[in-house]
């Protein structure tokens, strides 16, 4: 029998593939069902076999499971003020549960020029995109929120970049997650508010792998995978 990382995979797939079929068929209703259904399940799996006790992680899954109720209950995607509020503060509470594990490293003046240089490239990214959506949005209220969205994904992102060079265990998990859903946000916006449909079955991708990374992150190892096995005998 699969192990549980690989059912979450398979189940991710799944989730994945009818997200596709609807988008292809133009079915709304059923790209929402999906999500959602998605999104409890990521939910339930993390509550249930959760090896971080961070109250920061549970808030996470609930806002983001919220913000999936929001879209499925009226119909509206995920970039109004509730859902995109919602996911917004999601990400924070990643930021949150990420941050503390390193500012007791000191930085580098080598490593302070790369997250220079990310913080930069991003910064420009964020730029292009406001910038390429800011005729399509008429609520101008919105421009600021997905402003400052992208600020919190940008520190998320380095965060869990630097995180994964300090730490082993499943950090490269939490930096799959940080950067598959950054990436998705950026295709759904863009394919959102220039439709550029498309994109939309890449965001799907990242969107719901990027998930799918953190709840392997975040949940008990299979202590009879021989991946577990080697970590605890230190034979690797």
């Amino acid at each position: 029998m699969p192990n549980i990382n690989n059912r979450v995979l398979l189940l991710t797939s799944v989730f994945f593939i009818l997200c596709c079929g609807f988008q292809y068929f133009n079915i709304q209703d059923g790209i929402f069902s999906v999500n959602l259904f998605a999104e409890i399940s990521f939910f339930i799996i993390f509550i249930k076999y959760k090896k971080i006790k961070a109250w920061s992680i549970f808030l996470f899954w609930l806002f983001f499971t919220l913000s999936g109720l929001a879209i499925f209950i009226y119909r509206d995607i995920a970039y109004s003020e509730i859902t995109t509020s919602l996911k917004l503060l999601g990400y924070f509470m990643l930021l949150i549960y990420v941050f503390p594990k390193q500012k007791k490293n000191k930085i580098s003046k080598s490593d302070f020029l790369i997250y220079t240089l990310i913080f930069i490239i991003n910064l420009y990214v964020i730029y292009e995109v406001i910038n390429m959506i800011s005729d399509f949005v008429s609520a101008k209220h919105m421009i600021t929120l997905f402003t400052i969205y992208g600020f919190v994904l940008i520190f998320l992102y380095m965060s869990a970049f630097r995180y994964r060079l300090l730490h082993n265990s499943r950090s490269k998990y939490f930096l799959l997650l940080a950067s598959f859903l950054t990436v998705a946000e950026i295709l759904g916006i863009l394919g959102y508010f220039l439709e550029y449909t498309f994109m939309f079955y890449l965001e799907f991708f990242f969107y719901l792998f990027g998930l799918c990374c953190g709840v392997i992150s975040f949940i008990d190892e299979d202590k009879g995978d021989s991946l577990h096995k080697l970590i605890k005998t230190g034979n690797i």
